[in-house]
């Protein structure tokens, strides 16, 4: 089964692809489904590719990377190499697949990569970037213009797509200096190549696994979407502020222990790690194991101590703490699917809480071992 590494070194904690937006008092709670296509599965899998081949800092995540590169063919590694593609372009492909998902009811990895092979060169190339119909932020003409070395072009474009990334700029601008045939070459032969040597040996399994699981959920949420929400995504407090309309839960066992998070228009992608299957017999329980690993660290238990009277930002724990952001986002990582520190998010704000009545947790799932 696929094995799974957490997010990048240079990304937040829980990844977002959209600015904030101001929330509006009154509005009605958005609607909350749960998706359990392998697709996306697919498009993580790459995803977490490009965050461990650029130095994920989690455990695990150079052994996975090392698997990988020795499941794929070499063309395939290479041509990951010379696209260098980034979380913007991923996070592209993730909306594609939503899209054709809410047109059809069954979409496979193998439809969605004749979609890819169907499509114009150039207008993927313009799809991957942002432009879209409805865009304003990003136009064909923008996108025109940057490719043949507009820099005010590529700025205009940068700061749509990640406007608090500047140093994403100099892979943008790797990314325009390719023709846009030899974009969708390199893009192709990456996705099925990963599908046909990573993927697809697994997708029956993957496919029986994802369904149980919304299943499941969807029996404990109820006609809730509140309780539906705080079943899945474990250690997350979302507060579905400003032009959020509908959350769509996915859960994936590829970017465990992360917690994967995109917007689209009026729409919220949640992809939760998938819980950790049950073991019977004398086996340590694994919620017990990740709490005590959690806490045999010095950083981590600084970073309790600093959380114990307030939230805070991931920001402000580093100029406290005085460590880098990315140091900091792997360790909050392992404390949240711990169950030790809660993530809060509205559409503004995204910052870290010490989970109430911590040694009283730790304490009982000790007890309840031990008794």
């Amino acid at each position: 089964m696929l094995q799974a590494v957490a997010r990048a070194a240079h990304d937040n904690v829980l990844r977002d692809s959209t600015p904030g937006t101001a929330p509006r008092p009154g509005r009605q709670s958005p609607r909350v489904e749960i998706d359990s296509s392998p697709l996306y599965e697919l498009l993580l899998g790459l995803l977490e590719f490009g965050y461990a081949r650029a130095g994920c800092s989690l455990p695990g995540a150079s052994e996975w990377h090392d698997t990988m590169c020795a499941r794929l063919p070499a063309d395939v590694v290479s041509a990951f190499d010379e696209l260098a593609p980034r979380s913007w372009l991923w996070n592209s492909l993730l909306f594609l697949a939503r899209e054709m998902r809410t047109r059809r009811h069954s979409v496979h990895a193998s439809q969605f990569i004749e979609q890819i092979r169907s499509m114009d060169a150039q207008s993927l190339y313009e799809f991957l970037i942002g432009c879209r119909e409805g865009s304003r932020l990003i136009t064909p003409a923008m996108v025109q213009e940057a490719a043949t070395g507009n820099s005010m072009a590529r700025l205009k474009i940068g700061n749509a797509l990640f406007a608090d990334e500047p140093a994403e700029d100099g892979e943008l601008a790797h990314f325009l200096a390719m023709p846009a045939h030899r974009v969708k070459d390199l893009l192709l032969r990456i996705i099925n190549g990963w599908y046909l040597a990573i993927l697809r040996h697994e997708e029956r399994e993957l496919a029986v696994r994802l369904a149980t699981e919304a299943r499941t959920k969807r029996i404990i949420g109820g006609s809730s979407p509140g309780r539906l929400l705080r079943a899945s995504a474990i250690g997350l407090h979302y507060l579905p502020r400003g032009t959020v309309k509908s959350i769509l839960l996915v859960p994936s066992i590829i970017c465990r222990p992360s917690i994967v998070t995109i917007r689209f228009g009026q729409t919220r992608l949640f992809f939760y790690p998938l819980p950790d299957e049950s073991r019977d017999g004398e086996e340590l329980p694994e919620q017990l194991v990740k709490i005590h690993r959690a806490l045999a660290d010095e950083g981590r238990l600084r970073i309790l101590r600093s959380l114990r009277h307030t939230d805070k930002t991931l920001e402000t724990l580093s100029r406290e703490l005085g460590q880098s952001p990315s140091s900091l986002s792997a360790q909050l990582i392992i404390l949240r699917d711990a169950g030790l520190v809660t993530l809060r998010m509205d559409e503004r704000r995204m910052s870290f809480e010490l989970r109430q009545s911590v040694p009283s947790v730790v304490f009982r799932t000790l007890q309840a071992y031990l008794s």
